[in-house]
């Protein structure tokens, strides 16, 4: 037995995804200081895969070949990873 997604679901999926994205740009642009990205998930009440997730597209970093968009930096201070945006990040905020 496989699992498909159907073309619906994986619209709803995608959708989902943006929202979680559009909120984690939304309350990045709120701190003035990087935020532990644990801080984010409770406030933001996701889990830490659907955030690192968003990450991935959000990014600085190449993952598998493809580049983020560049628009949220990381930086990992001992066990925690601290996120905040980058300026295009907030550019990209501001003409939201």
């Amino acid at each position: 037995m496989t699992m498909e997604t159907t073309a619906p679901e994986a619209e709803q999926a995608d959708l989902a995804m943006l929202a979680q994205i559009e909120a984690l740009m939304l309350a990045l642009r709120q701190e003035a200081q990087p935020v532990s990205a644990q801080k984010l998930c409770k406030r933001l009440n996701v889990r830490m895969s659907t955030l690192l997730r968003c990450l991935a597209y959000l990014g600085e970093q190449d993952i598998a070949g493809q580049a983020g968009l560049g628009w949220v930096h990381s930086e990992q201070q001992g066990e925690r990873l601290l996120l905040s945006l980058t300026a295009t990040g907030l550019a990209a905020c501001a003409s939201w």
